[in-house]
């Protein structure tokens, strides 16, 4: 070879241009482009070697393309490299091993085994692509994806796969439009739809390709000897309904070096060599987050929709008023394409409105008179039923089977549910149902599998399995299964896997709830309390106390059965009675526990029992009546300890204290939540733990320890957290606003995220508090718009006659977050105002902070100072106390008569930038003196820096 041949070895191309030597690395923009007006260049590597040669068809019409020569054992040999843009690295290097170390190879044929075609034959474009009539919706990402697999030089055989009417066809019809150039010979689409004998899959192919009979010669050899040298994408539609036929498929890519095979099917093929590509639904938006106005241009579920509606409804358009129901039909038929065109093909009488109504009748609205559409495909419940129809009758049962299971469920939830009723190896019809795309395989976050059917297959599913008679079977074995289940969980959610168990709750919340339905319908009233009784801690923990009370109280509606367990029936009625209490309703929640601790007199269930104690007695703390509170929570205790029961004691012990805080000596508060904490982390428990961490930093910050609380209020985050526990989460950030200044703009965020999240589960006076307490750090933060915006929604909900109570609460923490700004006359009218509210049911606590808060401000503002703001409160409606926070009472001249001579020495010398320290030294005082004084300066000056009293000082003329 002469040395000028242009050469690539270890992945570099050299060559000689009119500009002198050259190099280039294969694969690079300068590889492609040398490529363009390239001819000959040899290839060299420890795998072996060859010489390229770019060829063109003999008709000069077809794109050139690349062959390779190796001359071995006196035979020349030769492999098809393709044209420019498939000449990678990897399939050079591929290409020069097979023709060094095999005398022959599917992508290899020697000449002496070559019958080729005439040229002009050879080289022809054989494409042929049915056009599409409708309009196409964009799926750019998957055909780019798709485009970039079957030009990969190792993929020869890609199946598309997913359920009926998922767009499988239509996604394959646009890729082969796309592609019809990619290929030398084009691309061939042969439809596999009105077949259903594997001996006509090949007759189908032939007559497509126009491939004429010759005497002597098999249909098989025909295909094989005709596409042999041809550089062609051959697609195959529909092919699941001849899946026994995939066994000629590994034959005729062997035989056929150039060919490549794009094929549809509801089911995996499971050849060597096989690429998957799942077709997914389009795409569907959020309903909450989304604007009507740039709707259809952002989903493309919705964009179909509304291209089918124009066919049938020339101007139809979305509007803010049919949005949500767009949305919401696009959701119900899970983005499946088909679907959506046939819904959308109603439009002509039936708005999106009245679609979504008629849907919840059935699948059978979902049909068209189309006559150019196939029959299984003018009805979605005919495409189902297509589907179902390939299966065995044993993956049919199983198919319905499943069909009872709501949302996602688990691997072992199906397996069981198989199990239960005897059918043979569930596993085995789990892959055969996914591989034939009806069930989708997801995970969760710890990478479990969890399995899923769209809800227009489950609704087919559903429909077969009550035409069989099974409905009623299914649903008993879904309902134990869930019952038993949620029984075994539930005593894991103490320990330190809780989280986990938390969340794998969470992912059976849907199946928990159709169980309960089925006991409730059914009247199985002791399974249904038990339910209600294994699901009571995660609904409190997770924020469905308002569901959990509907559940119970359904239950406890259902007739009790003589055989029924008495136990059963009191931990029933003290759990609704503890959730009656979270939702603010004391008097039903006292009713319904007074019955469970009735039950309990006969002696049944002493755990049970120490649990009602415990929850009467926080039910007295509500109700003022501190004595008996007192009485019912050590009886718990009690009961807690001779059973040895380290977690049932700490939350006893842990309401004793926190119920406490205010009215008994703090240090032995802090001793009961101290000893409460210790036994939770004995036993793991990690709710627990966050809550008594979260007592502590409360009875810490009423002590004004701010840096203990600080530190107790970040480890129970921690954990409040880890559980997602989001009501601990609002508590402590309520907590966090008493903390520090510098804190006010994260805990605001924090704050109302976690309102936004979490209003749906919270009842009014808490929404109140949390509203106050988002109003007054907005003040000290300095935006009045949203402070006046959430004073408004709080005051609407506290001026309700049954908030008579909770107006003092929520104003409490109101002012016990301003008192910590640099306005003590606000806060001074404020609790003016509070205090008309005092009366004999307010809280010991509140009494507690009125009477510490009025002293810090009297030691402010001077006793005559606070005595008039006072009484200016008293004056004031809860309408009109935004407006003292904002009253022009901030002149200069008042300002600075309040300031001692001290201070006034204090603020001349701070202003001329002397440290703390230089102070004393100037003064003949203390620093820690100093620093008092800089305190009382700030308050009274209303500032929070030394530069800004500075500033203050200069432009009032404060200084000499």
């Amino acid at each position: 070879m002469a040395r000028t041949t242009p050469t690539v070895k270890q992945g570099q191309l050299s060559y000689i241009s009119s500009q002198g030597p050259q190099t280039c690395s294969v694969e690079s923009p300068a590889w492609y482009t040398w490529l363009e007006t390239a001819t000959l260049f040899a290839f060299e590597d420890r795998e072996g070697s060859f010489t390229a040669r770019k060829e063109r068809s003999g008709n000069k019409r077809g794109q050139p393309y690349w062959k390779a020569y190796r001359k071995r054992a006196g035979k020349l040999y030769r492999a098809y490299l393709g044209s420019s843009n498939r000449l990678t690295l990897s399939h050079l290097k591929s290409i020069a091993s097979q023709l060094t170390t095999q005398v022959t190879s599917p992508l290899i044929l020697p000449p002496s085994a070559t019958k080729e075609l005439p040229p002009s034959h050879h080289q022809q474009t054989f494409t042929h692509i049915p056009k599409l009539l409708t309009s196409f919706v964009p799926r750019e990402k998957e055909l780019t994806s798709l485009r970039q697999l079957l030009l990969h030089t190792e993929v020869r055989l890609l199946t598309l796969t997913g359920p009926g009417g998922v767009g499988k066809t239509r996604l394959a019809l646009e890729l082969a439009h796309r592609m019809r150039n990619d290929f030398s010979a084009g691309v061939t689409f042969v439809s596999l739809a009105s077949i259903t004998e594997i001996e006509l899959v090949l007759p189908t192919i032939a007559q497509v390709l126009g491939i004429k009979e010759r005497p002597k010669q098999t249909q098989e050899e025909r295909v094989l000897d005709f596409l042999h040298n041809k550089e062609l994408l051959l697609v195959l539609d529909n092919f699941e309904q001849v899946a026994y036929a995939a066994s000629s498929l590994p034959l005729l890519l062997a035989g056929c070096p150039q060919v490549k095979l794009l094929i549809t099917s509801r089911a995996v093929l499971h050849l060597s060599g096989e690429y998957e590509f799942p077709v997914q639904p389009l795409t569907i938006p959020d309903p909450s987050g989304q604007s009507w106005q740039t709707l259809e241009h952002e989903s493309n579920a919705v964009a179909l929709f509304c291209q089918r509606a124009r066919e049938a409804q020339a101007h139809f358009q979305v509007t803010a008023t049919n949005a949500s129901a767009i949305i919401e039909l696009c959701l119900r038929l899970d983005g499946l394409p088909l679907a959506i065109e046939l819904a959308a093909a109603r439009s002509k009488i039936l708005p999106p409105q009245a679609l979504l109504v008629r849907l919840e009748q059935g699948l059978h609205l979902l049909s068209s008179s189309a006559i150019n559409i196939p029959l299984r495909q003018r009805t979605l419940y005919n495409t189902m039923q297509w589907s179902y129809q390939l299966l065995t009758p044993d993956e049919q049962t199983f198919f319905r089977l499943l069909s009872i299971f709501e949302g996602d469920f688990s691997l072992t939830a199906a397996e069981t549910l198989g199990c239960r009723l005897a059918l043979p190896d569930p596993l085995e019809k789990l892959s055969s149902l996914m591989d034939k795309s009806l069930l989708k395989q997801t995970c969760d976050e710890q990478e479990n599998p969890r399995l899923l059917m769209l809800k227009t297959i489950r609704d087919f599913g559903l429909e077969c399995l009550i035409e069989c008679n099974e409905a009623q079977q299914a649903q008993q074995a879904h309902a134990e299964y869930y019952l038993q289940q949620t029984e075994q969980i539930a005593t894991h959610l103490f320990g330190s896997e809780q989280a986990s168990w938390l969340e794998q709750l969470e992912q059976d919340h849907e199946n928990i709830r159709a169980a309960l339905r089925w006991f409730i319908e059914a009247q199985h009233s002791e399974e249904a309390q038990r339910l209600c009784i294994a699901s009571a801690r995660f609904w409190t923990i997770r924020g469905y106390v308002t569901e959990g009370c509907q559940w119970f109280l359904l239950a406890l509606d259902l007739p009790i059965n003589t055989q029924n367990i008495p136990t059963t029936l009191a931990r029933a009625l003290s759990w609704a009675a503890w959730l009656a209490v979270l939702q603010g309703d004391l008097e039903q929640g006292e009713k319904l526990c007074e019955r469970s601790l009735l039950l309990y007199q006969t002696g049944i269930d002493p755990q049970g029992k120490a649990l009602a104690l415990h929850r009467m007695g926080l039910i007295k703390a509500r109700q003022q009546k501190f004595p008996a509170m007192e009485a019912f929570l050590e009886e718990s205790i009690h009961i807690y300890h001779t059973l040895s029961d380290n977690s049932g004691q700490a939350y006893s012990l842990m309401a004793l204290g926190r119920l406490n805080i205010g009215r008994q000596d703090p240090a032995k508060i802090s001793q009961w939540l101290t000893t409460s904490y210790e036994l939770f982390v004995h036993e793991h428990n990690e709710e627990g733990m966050a809550w008594a961490l979260y007592s502590l930093a409360r009875i810490a910050i009423l002590q004004q320890n701010w840096k203990e609380g600080a530190h107790f209020a970040d480890q129970a985050e921690i954990y409040f957290r880890k559980l997602q526990l989001d009501e601990g989460l609002i508590h402590l950030m309520l907590l966090c606003c008493q903390l520090s200044f510098q804190q006010q703009q994260p805990t605001y965020d924090r704050l109302l995220t976690l309102l936004q999240k979490q209003r749906t589960y919270l009842n009014d006076s808490m929404i109140a508090t949390i509203l106050m307490s988002l109003t007054a750090l907005a003040l000290l933060t300095h935006h009045k718009e949203q402070a006046t915006h959430y004073w408004s929604e709080a005051i609407a909900i506290l001026q309700q006659p049954r908030y008579k109570q909770e107006r003092l609460s929520a104003l409490i923490q109101f002012i016990t977050i301003l008192a910590h700004g640099a306005n003590p006359r606000s806060s001074a009218q404020l609790l003016g105002l509070a205090s008309t509210f005092l009366n004999s049911e307010t809280p010991t606590s509140a009494q507690i902070f009125m009477t510490n808060t009025s002293t810090s401000l009297q030691t402010k503002l001077g006793k005559a100072s606070f005595r008039r703001e006072w009484q200016k409160g008293e004056q004031l409606t809860l309408e009109e106390a935004l407006s003292c926070w904002y009253a022009p009472h901030n002149h200069a001249t008042t300002r600075a008569s309040e300031l001692s001579p001290r201070e006034q020495e204090v603020l001349q010398l701070l202003a001329q930038s002397l440290t703390t320290v230089e102070i004393a030294g100037r003064l003949v005082i203390s620093p820690r003196t100093v620093d008092a004084h800089i305190r009382s300066i700030f308050v009274k000056l209303a500032v929070t820096s030394r530069s800004a009293a500075t500033r203050y000082a200069l432009e009032h003329h404060l200084v000499p």
